[in-house]
């Protein structure tokens, strides 16, 4: 396998890297029902650096053929959408989520237009994160903007398309579990503080009303500790 192929990153819509089933029944549905969508950050095109890249969502069938259905989220500032991108030398941003209410997608990125140099989650060159919100007829706002210097955002879930909560690593004190709206142009309210290597937030989903949080917890290595 060659270094290009290597960047071609795909993230998928359910905890543990499982692909999400789109389950909607808009009459005009871009994604159609049952079939699977993945994030893929950049293209097999693209070698790793430092490059801001395009997040396209793609979809495919059960057999894992693409339908050509894809959704490439805003590459530059337009309107009220930010443009959202990724990199392809990390592998802990990019998980994409499907709403509780099973009509939505949600993910977040950086806010840097595709082709961006020096792009990286911990430069404070780019300070703001985006959260990306896609229903099944392939309509998206990226409207939702905030200060996340260095941070990386690790995933986004939604009760309802509304209610958002987003993780990331620990970057500038305020990383963890944050509570936030469509639309909000502030982290929000901070529910989970990971400030501290014994905690640090990975990929968010809801089961049965209940918020759940994976991260990589350091085990104890004295008794002290214990």
């Amino acid at each position: 396998m060659t270094e290009r192929r290597l960047t071609f990153l795909a993230r998928c819509a359910l905890l543990g890297c499982l692909i999400s089933v789109i389950s909607s029944t808009a009459a005009r549905a871009q994604f159609t029902p049952g079939t699977l969508v993945v994030s893929v950050i950049g293209d097999s095109d693209m070698t790793v650096g430092t490059t801001a890249v395009p997040i396209t969502l793609r979809e495919f069938t059960q057999a894992g053929v693409a339908t050509g259905t894809n959704v490439t989220l805003p590459t530059v500032d337009a309107g009220s959408n930010y443009a959202i991108a990724g990199s392809v030398t990390s592998t802990t941003f990019g998980f994409l989520r499907r709403s509780d209410d099973q009509r939505y997608l949600t993910m977040a990125g950086v806010n840097a237009a595709a082709g961006a140099t020096g792009f990286g989650f911990s430069t404070s060159t780019y300070p703001n994160r985006v959260i990306a919100w896609v229903d099944s007829a392939g309509t998206f706002d990226t409207f939702t903007r905030f200060a996340g210097n260095r941070t990386t955002p690790r995933s986004v879930v939604s009760t309802n398309g509304t209610d958002l909560w987003w993780s990331s690593d620990a970057g500038s004190n305020i990383g963890g579990v944050n509570s936030v709206t469509l639309g909000s142009t502030t982290k929000g309210t901070r529910i989970v503080n990971n400030q501290t290597a014994l905690f640090i937030t990975r990929n968010l989903g809801i089961f049965g009303g209940q918020l759940y949080a994976s991260s990589n917890v350091a085990l104890p290595t004295s008794p002290a500790e214990g």
